[in-house]
């Protein structure tokens, strides 16, 4: 029987180097912020905030950058994260069925490893199987959503963001409060289809410590369907109506928060965050065999916080720390053994990151940063290799302006060091990536950009991939992307009451060393192998407009367009050569209209191609394209203090049991209402 307790001392070597390895990080970034900045003591005034609902609307910004606001968000209405990024031009949503299925997220065909997921500037990780399951995350107190490509930002960040291929960057909201309001109460509940109850409360109280105004805020959400929806099977000249069993989900999170408010000079905040899931897993639909006995438990606590200084002469310091531990849990009742399957897994996660930058020089912006990741898993898998893995990356970042054209690069150091008790470990890594980009935004015409980037990551072999038992391959490479993006943005608008925004990118992705799951001796043995290339060319384009025919009446709409030329270039003698990638359609994207008048009337539309789910594209074995629409009705109330927002939405309209996931049909036409109540 393997032991859950873990040893109490490393060995003498194992400790030196890692503690080594983080004194010359810690001293490197001391340094370099001691070379760039000095203590002034100039006063600092109390900030006053200024609100205001912005259009959803697209900007000729600089970078490759896409972005959803809280007025879009409200828009949208999502319940999931992975309801809001279906909307974003180039990201694929992998669903696998239901509101309790597994949703990830895969950007420019990259794979869901390559994307990172932050939260206020924090990396959300997982060393067990390099993907984050956007299901987990609501949007209740979520600002801004933004997915970018080009690891560009003129915000000081961690070296953690510029190691991912795509950024999708979740800005907690921030209350507004009346002169003499202190306490705000957020209340919401959403009711559905297919046993849907959500509800949700925020409260935020505004508090004056020491002249020093400081925020607490407490958000909960608690969420529980059923999803025993009705589906079609079809079985030759034969269909018939089925339903959708063991979907059922329950999950509650609870996030604390205490922050500093309204400071010009400093950001800070400190979170702790609880998350518990238990979902059953509808598994594939086969005929004869539509039933599943499968089941998942998650759990996750953490503890974070983060502390951001501008100093008078353009220097700014960041900070920030989380630890957490996750615990995993599956059970397969229906294993053909002795006893159910059942696999645990606990992951436990220290993160430390320092950063500095500086514009002290006209036309130049530098910044340093040097994070530290410490990962370790257990399990009760037999003869598992309790691995450990401690991860360095060092970020120099250089951003030049010359009038109408900025230049901008970095590079990434990354090193890893693998620990494991087992006699089988993984090789230490070492590598150093580059990126490099300019953005034309002329001076008499700023509405207008134009961009070129080109930059490599890295991504390392997850724990599952190095050493899950029997399958695991410690002598993986990492993956290698390399990507070349070149694209255009502008804005137009007309009199204030009209506007239009276009943004046009196109791209080449190059991936070598692609890890995937190959027979080793029969089909009952598999290995992880390093056999994969692909190559991808695309397009992504979004256009936003909106026009107001009077102070109450205006109109708006959002159209989003993806094409993706992923094809698989890994070996010539092989069937799937030259063959588009499995669950990469050609076209996809989606439209939005709506009219705001009295109350709000939305249609949206998300729409794919045919997609193929096996590496070697045959009719037989494709899946159809699908239009998924949509129909929101809402409306605003103002009684006192007490503001009210009631939504009914027709999700599906046309009841269309489309697969995102070969043999995982998702739901057919659903309704949902949603109460918000704010009380002020």
């Amino acid at each position: 029987m393997l032991s859950w307790i873990e040893a109490t001392m490393m060995k003498k070597q194992t400790n030196y180097t890692y503690f080594r390895f983080f004194v010359q990080g810690f001293f490197l970034v001391q340094n370099f912020c001691l070379f760039s900045q000095s203590l002034d003591s100039v006063q600092t005034l109390q900030g006053v905030m200024v609100s205001a609902v912005a259009r959803p609307r697209v900007s000729a910004n600089i970078g490759q950058l896409q972005s959803l606001n809280m007025t879009s968000l409200e828009r949208l209405n999502a319940v999931q994260l992975s309801d809001a990024v279906k909307y974003f031009a180039g990201a694929t949503v992998k669903d696998y069925g239901g509101i309790g299925g597994l949703k990830t997220v895969s950007v420019r065909s990259l794979g869901a490893s390559h994307t990172g997921v932050f939260v206020d500037k924090i990396p959300i990780s997982n060393a067990m199987n390099g993907q984050i399951d956007l299901s987990r995350f609501t949007l209740d107190h979520i600002g801004e959503i933004q997915l970018s490509n080009d690891n560009f930002s003129t915000h000081l960040q961690t070296a953690s963001f510029y190691s991912k291929s795509s950024q999708l960057s979740l800005i907690s909201a921030r209350p507004t409060f009346d002169e003499h309001q202190k306490t705000q109460v957020d209340v919401s509940l959403k009711m559905g289809s297919f046993g849907l109850f959500n509800p949700q409360f925020n409260i935020n109280r505004f508090l004056n410590v020491a002249r020093k105004p400081q925020l607490i805020s407490l958000n909960a959400d608690y969420q529980k369907a059923k999803g025993n929806y009705p589906f079609k099977l079809v079985n030759g000249n034969i269909t018939t109506t089925e339903t959708r069993n063991n979907s059922a989900v329950e999950s509650y999170r609870m996030d604390l928060m205490w922050q500093n408010f309204s400071d010009s000079r400093q950001d800070y905040f400190f979170k702790a965050n609880y998350y518990y899931s238990h979902r059953q897993l509808p598994g594939p639909v086969i005929l004869y065999n539509i039933s599943s006995n499968q089941e998942m438990w998650d759990q996750e606590k953490s503890l974070q916080g983060q502390y951001n200084y501008r100093f008078a002469d353009s220097t700014e310091i960041l900070f920030s720390a989380k630890i957490s531990e996750t615990f995993h849990h599956y059970m397969d009742h229906d294993y053909l053994g002795p006893q159910p399957l059942d696999h645990r897994f606990i992951q436990t996660e220290r993160f430390g990151s320092a950063a500095i930058q500086s514009r002290r020089y006209k036309g130049f912006q530098t910044s340093l940063s040097s994070d530290i990741f410490y990962h370790k898993m257990r399990s009760n898998l037999h003869q598992y290799a309790y691995p450990t893995r401690l991860t360095s990356l060092t970020n120099l970042a250089l951003n030049y302006t010359l009038q109408s054209v900025l230049f901008y690069g970095h590079v990434l150091q990354t090193s890893i060091f693998e620990q494991a008790e087992s006699t089988d470990i993984a090789k230490n890594r070492y590598k150093l990536s580059p990126t490099f980009g300019l953005n034309f935004q002329p001076q008499k015409n700023p509405n207008f950009s134009a961009r070129f980037f080109y930059k490599e990551t890295y991504r390392m072999p997850t724990f599952n991939e190095l050493y899950y038992t029997n399958m695991g391959n410690t002598n993986l490479l990492p993956e290698s992307a390399k990507q070349f993006n070149i694209g255009v943005s502008a804005e137009k608008s007309f009199d204030e009451k009209k506007y239009i925004a276009i943004s046009v990118d196109g791209y080449h992705n190059q991936i070598t060393d692609k890890i995937i799951a190959m027979p080793r001796t029969n089909l009952f043995t598999w290995l992880m192998q390093n056999v994969g290339k692909v190559d991808v060319w695309g397009v992504d384009a979004t256009l936003k407009s909106g026009f107001d025919a009077n102070k109450k009446l205006n109109f708006y709409s959002e159209i989003s367009y993806t094409f993706q030329d992923a094809k698989d270039m890994s070996d010539v003698k092989l069937q799937t050569y030259k063959q588009q990638i499995p669950y990469t359609p050609k076209h996809s994207g989606s439209i939005i209209f709506g009219a705001n008048y009295v109350l709000t009337l939305q249609y949206s539309l998300m729409f794919s191609s045919e997609r193929d789910r096996l590496g070697v594209n045959s009719p037989r074995d494709r899946l159809d394209a699908y239009f998924d629409h949509s129909i929101l009705l809402s409306k605003n109330f103002s009684i006192k203090k007490t503001d009210l927002k009631l939504a009914f939405e027709i999700l599906n309209l046309t009841n269309k049991n489309y697969e995102i996931i070969s043999r995982y049909p998702m739901p057919g036409r659903q309704y949902r209402l949603t109460v918000k109540w704010r009380i002020e």
